[in-house]
């Protein structure tokens, strides 16, 4: 869904809290708001420091003017105020119908209240239901694929780490600035080797951060080939007002199919690899049952469905993941198998003639002309 008609459509559910909505229709909203939020403020930050120092000038003419631009700056906060409480109301509605769609409960968005909560909020709007991978799945594969810039990754494979590098670094802050300020107070009385001390607990966070930031950017790289996009977009996070469309497009939608960063899933590993799984391609260990990397089982139970390969009850007539019938009637139609009445001569579903005719083309069946040489269906020779 392009961009203008994600925003038409949450503007025309400008107060629906309820249904659900796909990642592609909330988030180009949510980039819209917080853009015009992050505007807005600016603008009346530099209003109010611009009229503070006016009047703290000490010129009688600045003082004035500063006094009066104030009264110009509550003037654009009243009508700031109104754009964001008038833009917050669909952004909620379309962040509650998008937790919808994941099955969870839009009261959650109360989690915005606090900081961590936001991020937390930002990881559920971003995954897809179900998702592949668990916060503890997300780990383990992201750490093991530590400098693997190639390759997809799916959307809840990056957000779940996203999360974890995020309360890290939020932990790794806390415990450097009380470290840092107890060196400090320490070192102010004139000890040389707490000075040493500071300097060596600096590079040893510096050197932490970096850890924790190069595995976020090879699973960012990989997600953003997931959706057919070069991980070299992840530069625009150097600009810092980058990281805004950058988490639209972290959060688009897989190519589940051929792109130019990967082969077809089915097909994304060498398929001379005999142990290679069937779901992503993956090479497994040999013998084993479930795949390292997407969980999917190896084994095809002997009562798997005949339409999708779930696995079934013993016994059952129907699958209970698609619904189809797993008998074959005796009278079964010979073009699209549904169950004919006996003696039937058509089928009821698709019309086709289950008599075959003894004059008919050994090639595909057709009734032809008494004497004729050639089918006039297929072309092939009944001579």
């Amino acid at each position: 869904m392009p961009i203008i008609k994600s925003i038409k459509k949450c503007f025309s559910k400008y107060s629906t809290f309820s249904g659900e909505a796909t990642r592609i229709e909330f988030w180009p909203f949510a980039l819209l708001f917080c853009v015009t939020t992050s505007v807005l403020v600016i603008v009346i930050a530099y209003l109010v420091s611009l009229s503070i120092s006016y009047q703290v000038s000490g010129t009688p003419e600045y003082v004035v003017t500063g006094i009066n631009l104030s009264i110009y700056t509550y003037a654009v906060v009243f009508i700031a105020t109104t754009i964001c409480t008038a833009l917050s109301i669909p952004f909620l509605a379309a962040g509650s119908r998008r937790l919808h769609n994941i099955g969870m409960n839009g009261k959650w968005q109360l989690l915005l209240l606090t900081q961590i909560g936001t991020i937390w909020l930002i990881i559920w709007w971003s995954l897809k239901s179900p998702a592949s991978y668990s916060f503890r799945q997300s780990l383990k594969l992201c750490w093991s694929k530590y400098f693997k810039f190639s390759g997809r990754a799916p959307n809840s494979e990056f957000w779940w780490f996203l999360l974890f590098t995020v309360i890290a670094t939020e932990l790794l802050s806390y415990v450097y600035i009380n470290v840092a300020a107890l060196l400090y107070n320490i070192a102010i009385n004139g000890s040389q080797i707490y000075l040493n001390l500071i300097m060596f607990w600096n590079i040893i966070t510096f050197v932490i951060v970096i850890l924790l930031i190069l595995p976020l950017l090879s699973v960012g790289s990989r997600r953003l080939h997931d959706s057919n996009k070069s991980g070299w977009w992840q530069l625009l996070l150097v600009t810092g007002i980058g990281a805004l469309p950058m988490l639209l497009l972290w959060s688009r939608n897989s190519e589940s199919n051929f792109n130019n960063f990967d082969q077809m899933l089915s097909q994304r590993y060498s398929p001379i690899q005999d142990n290679a799984c069937n779901n992503c391609g993956n090479e497994l260990a040999t013998g084993a049952q479930f795949c390292t990397n997407c969980g999917s089982n190896q084994t095809t139970p002997s009562n798997a469905c005949n339409n999708c390969g779930n696995e079934l009850a013993t016994g059952a007539q129907f699958c209970t993941n698609c619904g189809s019938n797993q008998t074959t009637p005796s009278n079964a139609c010979n073009n699209c198998g549904n169950e004919l009445a006996t003696g039937a001569q058509f089928c009821t579903n698709c019309g086709s003639n289950q008599t075959t005719p003894s004059n008919a083309c050994n090639n595909c069946g057709n009734e032809l002309a008494t004497g004729i040489k050639f089918c006039a269906e297929c072309g092939n020779s009944v001579s």
